[in-house]
């Protein structure tokens, strides 16, 4: 399996039969799923090792795979890869097979039948938030400097609003509506929601925005420095990983700073659908992990242990 991987990151050239389905797929995800370029980019090399592994670079054989191919092809990639991975590799195998059965290439909807692997996310306790970790960040940077600004206002936008990476480094000038106080947010598939934009967001952007200048050349908010241009997700994190190492902090990405702000808005008396239309949340599934949380509040509802006296 390893073998197989390490042929993908490796190839140069695929087979011309593959190259343009692949390419067909990928017009699908831009056009009908509408979403970003890293997970199309994500999808489209999991597309690859999939086509690789379960159908030897051949899409003559699309037509024949069956359920136990698909569960043979999660279990090989399962000897190599750790779980959460291996359900990333899976939900991109779903979305191949869904455009596989939507354009006819199989007749049935095998998607159904591609299984996750288990991993009992609702049997224990979140990772705790890291208190105080967005103040000891925001305090390091120096915002006379066009790099400390930038980094302070991209922490600022990560903890108080709780956007995604690739949400952040998507904002453009004319998403920030000053007069309204809004800030629209271009989220997952393509969809946009419009947040208030809290005051100490609006003056950290402000802040950075008046020494980057304007630039006519790109429209997006945080740019690279040297050489200007568009930030990317990559880059964002490296500014995290960086900022968390001077202050001597454990690495933190946007995710547990998102994290962070969820449980000190429980903390504050917020209820749990609340907090799911802050981080926009499709489903309310993804918020109830935040009930584990408050331990005080579960003891009290916990039973105790057969034989056990309390």
């Amino acid at each position: 399996m390893e073998e197989a991987v390490m042929k993908v990151r490796s190839s140069v050239e695929v087979p011309a039969v593959v190259g343009e389905l692949l390419e067909r797929y990928r017009g699908y995800l831009v056009v009908e799923r509408g979403l970003r370029p890293e997970t199309i980019r994500m999808y489209s090399w999991n597309a690859r090792l999939f086509l690789l592994v379960a159908c030897g670079d051949d899409p003559g054989r699309i037509g024949d795979l069956t359920a136990s191919d698909i569960a043979r092809f999660v279990t090989r990639v399962s000897e190599c890869r750790r779980p959460v991975t291996v359900n990333t590799i899976v939900a991109a195998v779903r979305a191949l097979l869904r455009y596989f059965y939507a354009v006819g290439l199989i007749a049935t909807p095998l998607a159904q039948a591609t299984p996750w692997l288990a991993r009992a996310r609702m049997s224990a306790l979140p990772r705790p938030a890291v208190h105080g970790a967005a103040e000891r960040l925001l305090a390091s940077f120096d915002r006379s400097t066009l790099s400390g600004s930038r980094h302070f206002a991209i922490v600022t936008v990560f903890a108080r609003l709780g956007l995604r990476v690739g949400e952040l480094v998507a904002i453009e000038l004319d998403d920030v509506d000053w007069r309204r106080g809004e800030l629209v947010v271009r989220g997952k598939g393509g969809g946009r929601d419009r947040l208030p934009l809290p005051v100490d967001v609006g003056e950290a952007l402000a802040g950075y925005l008046s020494i980057r200048g304007r630039d006519d050349r790109w429209r997006q908010v945080f740019l690279r420095i040297d050489p200007p241009g568009p930030m990317a997700t990559t880059t964002v994190l490296a500014v995290l990983r960086r900022a968390c190492a001077s202050v001597d902090l454990p690495r933190l990405f946007s995710h547990r700073l998102r994290h962070s702000l969820a449980v000190d808005l429980l903390h504050e008396g917020a209820s749990l659908p609340e907090i799911g239309q802050v981080l926009r949340h499709r489903h309310q599934a993804t918020t109830v992990v935040y009930a584990k949380v408050d331990e005080t509040a579960l003891a009290t509802v916990a039973q105790p242990w057969p034989g056990v006296r309390s």
